[in-house]
């Protein structure tokens, strides 16, 4: 950590190369295949002493006289091919000596990824990103080697290293995988905050001989080139490795080609592994072919390696027609890709994919309309590979709206720890709304807490009544009269279940018929079951209330143009006429009711049938569902089910109703105030184990600002 601000804490990016090395380790699969080397190899080497000594880095001699000639002529060409002759080099740069090294750093054998040259000079050296201090954005398990072709006295351009040290201090502060173009010449200014003791921030420098190669993982160690001295020009070739579970030239010869510049590596893993693994089999077929008695019959496996791929013939029939509807269409590329001389050992779906599309464009006329057949192949054509892109990716956290929510917090991670509590546990926002926009709400004892929230903090918050004449009308449990501070948009009380949020919009709007009940409680007090909490002094003042209730429904559900809705527990009780009550029965009431337990298309069509009768009414209206994390106070189900089994089913079959009716309706949104308590944080309840701390309430509406305002 920073010890104070500093002029560069604003490119600064702490924790970012977690996110980096995820990327490659996990979803590339470099950490994958690095054990897989180590295993498939089985060398047992001793630890390497570039990784004990903490510098990651070492300088062999490798060529000599014709041999630096003869590269430095290639390299001046400015574009090396793969070929015997160069093949030939890079055995030469490559000594055994090297070699050793290397198998050491990794204790598995190595794979070329590619070779370039390199030519830096004085005006180059400026604007080239090489010149400032960084790590190349790699698998961790990697090796950079750089033959210098030009002595040091010619060009005074050496590679500079800080040790392993300051490099985790500065990947923890946030710098080494800063935007490029906030990279540094001069990292004096970090390094004077640093922990790292100013002994151990030395910087190593080597004044290369030409012929030399120095070897050193790119992404463990801060490097940067120096800017050739004017008139100065250095050249190299360049050599990135990685793990492999063969020798490198083994794996050259079962089709694993080195490429001609760098790339982002993320297909590296299955280029490789198909192609060493396709060999292998490629070879035991042969040898099972040759065995085999003449007219055997056998069925054909369809093996794939652990990278996936094409590995023999049948292999490819079968994926091509996993990708073609039409039999006899399929068979055509069949045959057409199987009168090439194909390289199994090399082939994998991209290449497929590439050459089918070759084929469309070739036998299509692109200056008429399609016939239904050619459409009908093109169209499986696309789908194959979206499926296949959504697939590949889906675990993929580069190019997601928030990388962090691909996996599950593991605070105690050896390489990406984090915590859930430090976590929003939402992905996408929708800006539908600013302070000023009309906002109602209703719902559960949890919907209470976030109105007094929105109230608190200034919304326009939607109240159609209060409950200041309790001696005339309605008496509002919890309410303080002459406050102005309402508990509810209008007086329906607490809402618990979905078919009541569904009952306000059908009275409101004169949708269906209600009876009028009254229940008369122990203190004498009447009360209507449909409103919980809401009580009268006599029918009198009930019959004075109710339609002023109405109307004050209506007017809520007309003027709001963002309606909050909390659903709490699943359990409801059923009147006989088919109506719901919100909560719990009271004396004098049991013999008119029925017990529910609702399903999730229950739910589904409670709130779908609210919001497509206000929305008729109110064409502006935006509903966002949230779900309670207090859990039931008792179940109805206790003959067979346990209260704590009885809320995870509840709020399990809420959930999935809401996660639905969000998907269907662009107008409805989600928003999750259930799992931001129940998991992101630490000590959310009140000492009863079951409402949750103030504190609590307003990270749920800071979230809500986040996601929904302006």
């Amino acid at each position: 950590m920073l010890a104070k601000k500093t002029a560069y804490d604003d490119i600064l990016r702490p924790k970012n190369h977690m996110t980096v090395e995820q990327i490659y380790e996990d979803h590339y699969k470099f950490d994958w295949l690095h054990q897989q080397s180590i295993k498939r190899s089985q060398l047992n080497l001793p630890e390497s002493d570039l990784r004990k000594n903490g510098l990651h880095h070492a300088v062999y001699p490798s060529l000599s006289g014709a041999d630096i000639d003869g590269l430095r002529k290639l390299v001046d060409t400015g574009n090396l091919d793969f070929n015997p002759q160069m093949l030939s080099y890079l055995k030469k740069v490559i000594t055994p000596e090297i070699d050793q090294q290397i198998k050491q750093y990794f204790n598995s054998h190595y794979a070329i990824v590619f070779f370039a040259p390199r030519e830096t000079t004085d005006t180059s050296g400026l604007t080239n990103p090489s010149t400032k201090w960084h790590c190349d954005v790699a698998p961790l398990n990697s090796m950079m080697l750089m033959c210098y072709l030009d002595d040091d006295s010619e060009h005074q351009s050496s590679t500079l290293f800080m040790n392993q040290q300051v490099t985790q201090d500065l990947k923890d502060r946030g710098y080494v995988y800063c935007l490029v173009e906030n990279r540094l010449d001069d990292i004096g200014d970090l390094l004077a905050d640093s922990e790292v003791s100013k002994d151990q921030q030395q910087v190593y420098r080597h004044a290369f001989n030409a012929g030399e190669t120095i070897i050193f993982g790119a992404a463990n160690v801060l490097h940067k080139a120096e800017v050739p001295k004017p008139g100065g020009r250095r050249r190299t070739l360049d050599i990135f490795v990685i793990p492999s579970p063969v020798p490198w030239e083994q794996a050259i010869a079962a089709g694993y080609q080195p490429g001609t510049q760098c790339n982002n590596f993320d297909l590296e893993v299955d280029r490789l592994m198909n192609s060493i693994d396709s060999h292998k089999m490629s070879v035991a077929n042969a040898n099972a072919n040759a065995t085999a008695n003449e007219g055997e019959d056998y069925q054909e496996i369809i093996q794939l390696s652990e990278q996936g791929g094409i590995s023999s013939k049948e292999s490819l029939r079968f994926h091509i027609d996993s990708i073609f509807s039409s039999k006899p269409y399929a068979h055509k590329i069949f045959e057409q890709f199987s009168a090439l001389n194909l390289n199994y050992n090399a082939l994998n779906i991209d290449g497929l994919l590439t050459f089918i599309k070759s084929s469309f464009k070739d036998g299509l006329d692109w200056t008429k309309l399609f016939n239904i057949s050619d459409s009908q192949n093109l169209q499986d054509l696309v789908d194959y590979e979206r499926r296949y892109n959504e697939s590949i990716n889906r675990f993929v956290t580069v190019n997601k709206p928030k990388p962090e929510a691909v996996m599950w917090p593991i605070p105690d991670h050896d390489k990406y720890p984090r915590c859930k509590f430090d976590m929003k546990p939402y992905v996408q926002t929708h800006k539908i709304m600013d302070k000023n926009t009309p906002i109602g709400s209703a719902g559960s004892c949890f919907a209470v807490e976030i109105a007094d929230v929105l109230q608190r903090e200034k919304f326009n918050y939607v109240v159609t009544e209060l409950g200041d004449s309790p001696k005339t009308e309605a008496i509002i449990d919890g309410y303080e009269v002459g406050s102005g501070k309402a508990m509810y948009s209008a007086n329906f009380g607490i809402l618990f279940n979905t078919p009541s949020l569904r009952q306000i919009a059908e009275k409101a709007f004169g949708e269906r018929e209600f009876n009028k009940y009254l229940i008369q409680i122990e203190n004498g007090l009447f009360m209507d079951p449909y409103r919980e909490n809401v009580y009268f002094l006599s029918k009198e003042n009930y019959l004075r209330d109710y339609p002023k209730h109405i109307n004050a429904i209506k007017n809520v559900l007309l003027e709001s143009e963002v309606f909050i809705f909390t659903a709490g527990l699943n359990e409801c009780w059923q009147v006989c006429d088919g109506t719901v009550i919100s909560r719990n029965p009271r004396k004098g009431f049991h013999h008119l009711i029925d017990h529910k337990v609702l399903t999730v298309e229950e739910n589904i069509h409670n709130i779908v049938t609210f919001f497509n009768i206000v929305k008729h009414h109110n064409p502006k209206f935006k509903l966002i569902l949230t779900l309670s994390p207090v859990p039931l106070l008792a179940t109805g189900r206790s003959y067979t089910h346990h209260i704590i089994e009885a809320n995870t089913h509840s709020k399990a079959v809420l959930r999935v109703a809401l996660e639905e009716v969000v998907k269907q309706h662009k107008d409805i949104y989600y928003l999750p105030s259930y799992e931001m308590v129940t998991e992101c944080t630490k000590n959310p309840w009140l000492p009863d184990h079951r409402h949750v701390t103030p504190e609590t309430v307003e990270s749920v509406v800071d979230m809500f600002k986040e996601m929904y305002v302006n």
